[in-house]
């Protein structure tokens, strides 16, 4: 078995691992090289232009005279983000967080639009 460099990965790992035991779940994890995964590397620098999308502002600030202004939105990028605080579904360096499933809602007052599938 490996380690990890980074304390909060491993945490979670850890977190995933015991949960699986306790749902007689079996999983297994293998690191893939580089210089073996260079086409999913590449892939993952790639502009994703169809998951950049949102509503035009105009359609955003109707909603938000409706429902109240909202403080965060949820899936988005800097690309396409309509307000100062963000939550990615990916690594970004302006975002409060990635993965807003990983929040708790009720904290805040939010606006979503999701990629679609």
């Amino acid at each position: 078995m490996g380690g990890t460099k980074s304390p909060k990965c491993n945490v979670i790992a850890k977190s995933i691992w015991l949960w699986c035991i306790q749902q007689n779940i079996w999983i297994s994890a293998a690191h893939i090289s580089g210089f073996r995964n260079e086409y999913a590397d590449y892939l993952s620098r790639l502009k994703q232009t169809t998951t950049e999308r949102s509503l035009s502002k105009q359609v955003f600030h109707q909603i938000g005279a409706i429902n109240g202004s909202p403080e965060v939105h949820l899936f988005a990028s800097r690309v396409n983000t309509k307000l100062p605080t963000s939550v990615s579904w990916k690594p970004d360096a302006v975002a409060l967080t990635i993965d807003a499933f990983s929040l708790d809602w009720k904290d805040y007052k939010f606006h979503d639009f999701p990629p679609s599938a």
